[in-house]
């Protein structure tokens, strides 16, 4: 097969804000109890954000981003796509969470301040 008939393959899982927050957590070994103490939130509002039975919220969202080492926009938007436009602008990458390498910052509306 030649080179220039070669597509990348793309791949897609869509995932809820919930499930977001318990794929982090579990990747970087925490328990929900664990994970609780770091943000000061309860083990059960923990267990509900990941069953999506209760919204994440604003402040929720600050205080995981913050135990869990990422940006607040991995955990709202979990299923959100940069267009190759964007990337060829070269906004500056988020690296602030090792699992969501490929989420790109825009300086004005989501710096990384972590």
């Amino acid at each position: 097969m030649e080179r220039g008939n070669v597509r990348p393959a793309r791949k897609r899982v869509d995932v809820s804000v919930g499930e977001s927050v318990r794929i982090i957590r579990e990747l970087q070994g925490l328990t929900q109890s664990e994970l609780a103490r770091l943000a000061g939130i309860p083990q059960s509002t923990i267990s509900a954000i990941e069953n999506d039975t209760i919204n994440l919220g604003v402040e929720r969202a600050k205080a995981l981003a913050r135990a869990l080492k990422c940006h607040p926009a991995v955990l709202v938007f979990p299923g959100w796509e940069i267009s190759q436009r964007l990337r060829s602008l070269k906004i500056a990458t988020c690296l602030t969470c090792p699992f969501a390498r490929s989420l790109v910052c825009s300086p004005s509306t989501l710096s990384c301040t972590m």
